[in-house]
């Protein structure tokens, strides 16, 4: 979801981001309940601002100019922009949009968008891009913002050899969609009942943490970088993981070490520096769970100080199937964001982060749903050099 990206994110007090604590899904539509979007000015004072309205029907007028908007790529080649943007984009039709474009035909709970051309057909140089799905298409209707779709897909972002897709986005105007959305909003919330994230004894186990640490070096690969954030390609291998985590929901450990990328890079993760870090990975679910990353100080050998990240693996909210596509392997992506803040010296950033160990660990019996945190006992364990 474009606005939840936190690899395109500045620190600063203009941009904000809110982790949610509750998600929905039907339909290709995501509601996410976070607290209040407030944040403070450098005057003292609150900001101020107007949320979008949703439709009661998918009402808008084709030709009805409307905007979108994200942290997406600017084109297809280039990196994910470091600050919103936005587009101006016509509704259109959905039988002259399916007659113009590569798409055969356009379903009812869906509709077009983009620009046309002034041979009669559609602009392929205005559009949505990579990163840009979940993004808004918000039209002014008598002055107010109504937000009629969420962007599903057609972001190709200009590319000669696809024919014009424009964006495709998801109706909330649709009668269902609509249904759905004001089921959710009159629910009440829920107070969770308090939970202990405290693993039992020794992390519950009699010794170590029996993690599989994969080695190789094909095992992670450095991907991309933006201006202020990284992304790494960490590869677990089933031939060595003592268990099949193509059919099996796992834990997932990343250990960053001080030889490797030096001590204000694991300062940084203390003191909130680097101030976000996700997962991407197309078609599983990932998350951190109850966990959080764990800094750990060697008194023996202050090169082995290490800063682990523990992830979980679980089965998608919406297709509830793990992949299949590769039995042999599971990649993760990894991005973390902050780095411009780091005081590297003499350490180089990619090595730091391609040099990080990765391991995985089968759900403990007593944890089936990986509700513990074992990042601290996993941190102490890692004391070896590689």
């Amino acid at each position: 979801m474009a606005f939840m990206d936190p690899n395109t994110k500045l620190s600063d007090s203009k941009q904000f981001y809110q982790q949610p604590n509750h998600f929905e899904f039907q339909n290709g539509v995501c509601l996410m309940r976070t607290e209040p979007l407030n944040w403070a000015k450098d005057d003292g004072s609150v900001n101020e601002y107007n949320y979008a309205c949703l439709p009661d029907s998918h009402d808008v007028p084709a030709g009805t100019k409307c905007w979108t908007a994200g942290w997406g790529a600017i084109d297809a080649k280039s990196d994910f922009s470091n600050k919103m943007r936005s587009l101006a984009l016509n509704v259109f039709d959905n039988d002259w949009c399916a007659a113009k474009s590569a798409y055969e035909s356009v379903e009812d709970t869906k509709f077009c968008a983009g620009r046309p051309n002034n041979s009669g057909g559609i602009s392929p140089q205005y559009d949505t891009c990579q990163r840009d799905l979940g993004g808004p298409l918000i039209c002014d209707i008598d002055g107010s913002p109504v937000i009629y779709g969420v962007l599903s897909s057609g972001n190709e972002c200009d590319q000669p050899d696809i024919k014009a897709n424009p964006s495709l986005f998801t109706r909330l105007g649709d009668a269902d969609t609509r249904a759905w959305i004001t089921d959710i909003l009159n629910t009440p919330v829920q107070t969770p009942k308090p939970t202990t994230t405290e693993a039992p004894p020794e992390c519950g186990f009699d010794s170590e943490v029996p993690v599989d640490w994969m080695s190789g070096s094909k095992t992670s690969k450095f991907w991309r970088k933006g201006p202020n954030s990284m992304m790494v390609r960490y590869r677990n291998f089933r031939n060595q993981a003592s268990f099949n985590f193509r059919n099996k929901e796992y834990l997932g450990f990343l250990t960053f070490r001080k030889d490797k990328c030096g001590q204000d890079f694991l300062d940084a993760w203390k003191d909130g520096r680097i101030f976000h870090y996700t997962i991407y990975d197309s078609g599983v679910y990932y998350d951190f769970g109850n966990s959080t990353p764990f800094y750990f100080e060697n008194e023996n050998d202050s090169s082995l100080n290490t800063v682990t990240v523990q992830y979980r693996q679980i089965k998608s909210m919406i297709t509830k199937n793990l992949p299949k596509n590769n039995l042999q392997k599971d990649d993760v992506y990894f991005a973390i964001s902050g780095i411009d803040s780091v005081n590297w010296g003499i350490k180089d950033p990619e090595a730091c982060l391609v040099g990080a160990k990765n391991g995985v660990l089968k759900m403990p019996d007593f944890d089936e749903s990986g509700e513990l945190d074992y990042a601290s006992c996993v941190g102490k364990e890692m004391t070896w050099k590689n």
